[in-house]
């Protein structure tokens, strides 16, 4: 319940009339009546209300005020937790900035803190309590404000408490005051504000004025009322006495009664004790121990400390009395000396609990010491935050070393370094000597780079400015390292300049992934321009395939120009295998492993090599099974020739000299593998490539397979070549091996398992006559040359063709009679509709039609993926005649089971 109180007002009327009621009083009766109920409403009702709800708004506001504040503290206690501030530091920041916290109409309200013994840690308006202990604190009214607060907090950590207080910043002027207090439990910090009752009577009361004249403004005009009406109704009657005035005011208090608290003896938690030297016996414990161990002090007294101290405890509590007493003999001791020692006792329930006991020995007459005083504080919380404390800086350290990074502190004016457990590691630096200077930095940096770091770090310290670099560090070990280096100054500016905070993350794998990440788009971009020009180039092929078979058939009784033609689509066929070629380059098409013979890969390399080497190099070729056949993709097979060709050309580049290439066929046995390692036995294509160059160092011989490692300089190499070639290599189940002298050139050796001569070298595919047929098919395709050749051939084929160069108008003029064609044949890759999406819809509308795709590379279309557009079959561009013909009569010839 709320204290109420109402002010006096003169404002409410009630008028009594002994007369018989007249005409008049009629219209006045109920108007004042209304005016009276409406005013007993306002402040009966309304302002009561108005008041507890004014009282609740401020309760909240005070209380979120006060929860701000634990959030302030809870963030610097955060910084304590990482470490980058003391305790002891934080403490006196967060004091300060809670000290100059100010609010209210006045900007005079505030806050302050206690600690849970009571003692007052800060109080803006009373510094001579701080540091005094407020058990005995007494208000106006005799209450103990500070205990109460303290009984709060330790029971729900937050609460709202009344007591008597001086008004804001005026000690003469003791009003009662409304405070919420809460608990910081990791600093045992009491935080709390409040607010004083009277402003709340003092804003009802201003309220109340404003009402009363409102209300003494309208009884004007209802009195001027009323003697107007009464005039015009009673000409001839006086004018009625006045009503009484009477007034209403209702006061609610609301009464306190708090139990009176302890004595400060029984409430401290510090412990005061007196042990007989002789036999470590309890002469005297004060009450608090009950709350300390859980023993009263009859069951303490006449105890022997052997009973509740751990063993550890009690071996150093010997040692220490030993030396205390050790010390008398010297005359220079001071006998009124103290010891301070952390130990753990043993509670009543079995559990441990840590202490801090100071203590001193106590003397007879003659001088010579026989009892011991002590005070015992509780410091079990404290022991388990150092704990936690060591946790959490190992579990940093952990975190650090995860994370490749460490951090740094710098000083100008001592010229001093403090490094973490990861910086010494990232910076092969022992741990056990001292960090290296600022000026000894100099030394783990390349000029270049110390030039950075040495300027950002003077522009840190001189102007307060962070700062983020990436840098090489040049390591002891002559290893290399990326390093990202983060500095930050301190806010305040010493006389030498800014310290500076910083960090140092090993950043080089992420740094090598970058140029791998370069690498890679680098080869895409050259893949989308490959993977496009060979698209142009398949249609191109397409027709002449096409037009060179019409013309065929054309001059079929002329042999001599049948063999000429006959040479146009063989060198098609070779054009539309280097197609092939430039598509699998280009990741356009999978690799496909066959049946090749290496001799005319190896011929065919050759001759790309003498275009781009220097006429001083001479080639050699010595090919003693020129029928060698393996199992390989030819694009992966021509890749690895010429990895392996250019390296050893480039290895004679300035002097020239000879590259020797040597193919022949041998057998490992058994015996061999040892030496071979992870190849099987069986029979092989060993193909040496010999250069006479300046040869590969003995130090790096073991690298050069390993990705992105190169010895040429940027631009020429990317480092990824030879560490393809040998993944190529173990592809095949094959092995590669190297043996070089510097300055006497390299030999590379590499192991192809070679298979059976199964290849049928009759090139009947130019030869074939394509197969004959019946039916209707619409052509579709954005190329006029490939409707325009395909529809002669398949006319003469004995097909009925209708071309379409539009995939829209190509879906209309199916949907116009969809009866009317056996087979689509459609392009995949064209403008406004694709031949999936034209399929698609051609399929919905007639399932059982055949659809043949045409496209120049599949994109990783399988036959489960076309299935679901409908379609039937795909074919490969450019096509041939023959192909499309028997692929065309296999469609209309089909079962019905859909082609799988």
């Amino acid at each position: 319940m709320k204290n109420t109180t109402f002010q006096e007002n003169d404002l409410i009327d009630k008028i009594i009339k002994k007369k018989p009621l007249s005409s008049s009083l009629r219209i006045l009766i109920p108007l004042y009546t209304t005016y009276t109920v409406f005013i007993l409403s306002i402040f009966l009702i309304f302002i009561p209300q108005q008041e507890r709800q004014l009282l609740n708004q401020k309760k909240e506001t005070i209380l979120q005020l006060t929860e701000n504040v634990i959030s302030l503290l809870s963030e610097i206690n955060s910084r304590v937790e990482q470490g980058i501030i003391t305790p002891e530091k934080a403490r006196l920041q967060a004091i300060e900035q809670i000290r100059n916290l100010r609010y209210g109409p006045e900007g005079k309200d505030y806050f302050w803190i206690n600690d849970m013994h009571p003692i007052m840690i800060m109080h803006p308006y009373r510094p001579d309590l701080e540091g005094q202990d407020l058990t005995s604190f007494q208000d106006a009214q005799g209450e103990y404000p500070f205990i109460a607060m303290v009984k709060k907090a330790a029971q729900n950590e937050g609460g709202y408490v009344k007591y008597y207080w001086q008004w804001k910043d005026t000690p003469q002027k003791i009003v009662p005051k409304l405070s919420y207090i809460k608990r910081f439990p990791a600093w045992n910090w009491i935080v709390g504000t409040g607010l004083y009752t009277d402003d709340i009577h003092t804003e009802i009361s201003l309220i109340t004025r404003k009402f009363v004249q409102i209300f003494a403004g309208i009884l004007v005009f209802i009195v001027i009322l009323s003697i107007y009406i009464s005039k015009q109704v009673f000409k001839i009657e006086q004018k009625k006495e006045q009503a009484e005035k009477e007034k209403e005011i209702e006061t609610l208090r609301l009464k306190k009664s708090e139990a009176r608290y302890r004595l400060l003896a029984d409430n401290a938690t510090d412990t005061i004790w007196i042990i007989q030297l002789s036999d470590f016996t309890y002469l005297y414990i004060s009450p608090s121990i009950q709350s300390l161990q859980g023993y009263s002090p009859e069951e303490f007294t006449g105890a022997g400390i052997r009973d509740y101290v751990t063993e550890p405890s009690l071996k150093a509590v010997s040692r220490i009395i030993s030396e205390e007493l050790a010390r008398e003999s010297d005359p220079t001791a001071d006998p009124e000396r103290t010891r301070v020692i952390e130990m753990e006792m043993v509670k009543k329930d079995g559990s441990t609990v840590w202490v801090e006991i100071t203590a001193r020995f106590l003397r007879n007459d003659s001088g010579e010491p026989d009892r011991i005083l002590g005070i015992t504080r509780d410091i079990h919380q404290r022991k388990m935050l150092e704990k936690e404390l060591i946790a959490s800086n190992t579990a940093l350290r952990h975190a650090q070393r995860i994370a490749n990074i460490g951090n740094i502190f710098l000083d100008p004016q001592k010229n001093m370094t403090l490094w973490s457990e990861e910086v010494y590691r990232i910076c092969e630096h022992d741990p056990g000597l001292n960090p290296l200077s600022i000026a000894e930095h100099q030394s783990l940096f390349s000029s270049d780079d110390w030039k950075k770091f040495e300027s950002a770090f003077q522009t840190a310290i001189s102007d307060g400015l962070s700062f983020d670099l990436e840098l090489r560090l040049v390591l002891p070990s002559k290893n290399k390292k990326w390093i990202n280096l983060i500095g930050k100054p301190e806010q305040e500016r010493g006389p030498w300049g800014h310290c500076l905070h910083g960090t140092i993350q090993d950043i080089t794998e992420r740094k090598k992934m970058e140029l791998h990440i370069q690498q890679v788009q680098k080869m895409e971009a050259l893949g989308t321009l490959a993977g496009g020009i060979a698209h142009d180039f398949n249609n191109i092929l397409s027709s002449i395939f096409g037009f060179t078979e019409l013309a065929k058939l054309d001059v079929s009784d002329n042999a001599d120009a049948t063999e000429n033609l006959n040479q146009v689509l063989s060198a098609g066929l070779r054009a539309k295998e280097l197609v092939r070629h430039i598509l699998t380059f280009s990741r356009r098409s999978d690799i496909q492993k066959d049946l090749i013979q290496i001799v005319p890969l190896i011929k065919e390399c050759v001759k790309f090599l003498k275009a781009s080497i220097s006429p001083d190099i001479k080639i050699q070729t010595h090919f003693i099974h020129t029928h060698s056949i393996v199992f390989a993709d030819p694009t992966q097979l021509h890749q690895v020739l010429m990895n392996l060709f250019t390296n050893a050309a480039h290895a004679m580049k300035k002097n020239g000299g000879v590259l020797d290439i040597t193919v022949k066929s041998i057998d490992i046995l058994k015996a061999d593998i040892f030496q071979l390692k992870e190849i099987k036995p069986g029979k092989y294509v060993q193909l040496t490539i010999s250069d006479t160059g300046c040869g590969i160092p003995k130090n790096i011989i073991d690298k050069i397979f390993e990705p992105f490692f190169t010895t040429k300089v940027k631009g020429e190499g990317t480092g990824l070549g030879l560490s393809l070639t040998y993944g190529i290599i173990k592809g095949m189940q094959g092995n590669i091996s190297v043996y070089s002298e510097p300055g006497m050139g390299a030999t590379f050796q590499v192991l192809i398992p070679e298979q059976a001569n199964c290849i049928n070298e009759n090139e009947m595919t130019i030869d074939r006559f394509p197969v004959k047929g019946r039916g209707n098919i619409l052509i579709v395709d954005d190329e006029t040359a490939i409707t325009k050749w395909t529809s002669q051939v398949l006319s003469r084929l004995g097909y009925k063709v209708i071309c379409e160069n539009h995939g829209p108008k190509a879906l209309e003029l199916f949907n116009d009679n969809p009866m009317k064609f056996d087979l689509i044949l459609t392009d995949l890759t064209m403008p406004d509709m694709t031949g999936l999406e034209l399929s698609s819809h051609i399929s919905a509308k007639r399932p059982d039609i055949p659809i043949i795709l045409c496209t120049g590379f599949s994109e990783g279309l399988t036959f489960q993926k076309i299935k679901a557009y409908g379609i039937y079959d795909m074919i490969m561009k450019p096509m041939i005649a023959s192909e499309l013909a028997l692929i065309i009569n296999k469609a209309l010839t089909r079962k019905s089971e859909p082609h799988d």
